[in-house]
């Protein structure tokens, strides 16, 4: 498996508008459960268990440098389809945690909605770039470069099933 850094400029970027029936609008108090449910949903193809809200919380929302503002959402109507979640870390630097689009609503363009809106937040929030990291086994990486952004670091790890007599 190959993982990827990947980082843009957002000083030059601009918000894209959503796809038709689609609205976007930041994260808000009350998100917290349908936006824990939408990404643990589409992650499941590539983490190995589902993480309990604590933990997901932990690991998004609830860090310090959680930046509601900076964390669009994508609905059709009043139903949840897609998430950026977004830390506002000290520096000039923005980072995206998690994208999310549910599976019904993919390859419309709602991902590439959300990330340009959120490069614009991160523009006028006053950084200069914004970063991930994502791997090979979310296929994700080309939907970021479409969006402008490029890898700057990656590192492949390998993974081999040794005979257990080897170790006896």
């Amino acid at each position: 498996m190959t993982q990827w850094q990947l980082e843009i400029d957002v000083t030059t970027r601009s918000n894209a508008a959503p796809p038709p029936g689609i609205s976007l609008r930041p994260f808000r108090s009350g998100d917290e459960q349908a936006t824990f449910q939408l990404t643990e949903d589409a992650f499941m193809q590539w983490q190995a268990r589902r993480r309990s809200y604590a933990e997901w919380s932990r690991l998004t929302i609830g860090r310090e440098t959680f930046a509601p503002g900076l964390s669009p959402l994508a609905f059709d109507g009043s139903r949840l389809v897609g998430a950026v979640l977004s830390l506002d870390r000290p520096g000039g630097q923005g980072h995206i945690v998690r994208v999310a689009v549910e599976r019904a609503y993919r390859r419309r363009g709602i991902a590439q909605a959300l990330l340009r809106q959120a490069f614009g937040d991160f523009a006028r929030a006053g950084k200069r770039s914004c970063g991930l990291v994502t791997h090979s086994g979310t296929g994700a990486r080309g939907v970021y470069e479409k969006v402008g952004m490029r890898v700057t670091h990656s590192a492949t790890h390998v993974r081999r099933k040794l005979p257990r007599e080897r170790f006896l």
